[in-house]
């Protein structure tokens, strides 16, 4: 399934929705509006990362579970939505089981590369503290980037 979430496809993200949470309205997802706002959220969330370096990221959502005083497990719906060129797809929405206390999932992933460009536009400013034979020592940035690069993601900071 590859449903790009926009006002024209509304009815057909709402059957989808419909079809996969059967008789379950309780803690689903069960309307397009949802959907579309997950989406918006997600857009926000990846606000720093410049527009052409967003597709591919994916956004893994399950509500959250039925209160600890609730004595049963609950159904909730997963969603699973991925960022093309310019836009956000419905990809995947599964029944599931959640249970009482359950914290649910609200997760962005992304590539290697999308998360180097994130890490490099939030850090941007700042640069790291180490200690040298007992003095401190300031690491200019680009040289903690150019040190990173040489690691190729086996460091520590």
């Amino acid at each position: 399934m590859k449903i790009k979430i926009c006002d024209k496809n509304q009815n057909r993200i709402t059957d989808t929705l419909e079809k996969e949470n059967g008789r379950a309205t309780s803690l689903t997802i069960c309307s397009y509006q949802a959907i579309s706002e997950l989406a918006r959220v997600s857009e926000k969330k990846l606000s720093d990362l410049p527009k052409k370096y967003r597709q591919g990221a994916a956004l893994v959502f399950v509500p959250t579970g039925p209160s600890r005083s609730y004595g049963y497990k609950a159904k909730t719906t997963r969603v699973e939505l991925a960022r093309g060129s310019s836009d956000w797809f419905l990809v995947n929405i599964e029944k599931i089981d959640i249970f009482p206390g359950s914290a649910g999932v609200d997760s962005i992933a992304l590539s290697t590369d999308q998360f180097e460009r994130m890490v490099d536009v939030k850090m941007d400013g700042f640069c790291a503290i180490t200690k040298a034979k007992g003095e401190d020592a300031s690491i200019e940035r680009a040289q903690l980037k150019t040190a990173i690069s040489k690691a190729k993601g086996n460091f520590e900071l």
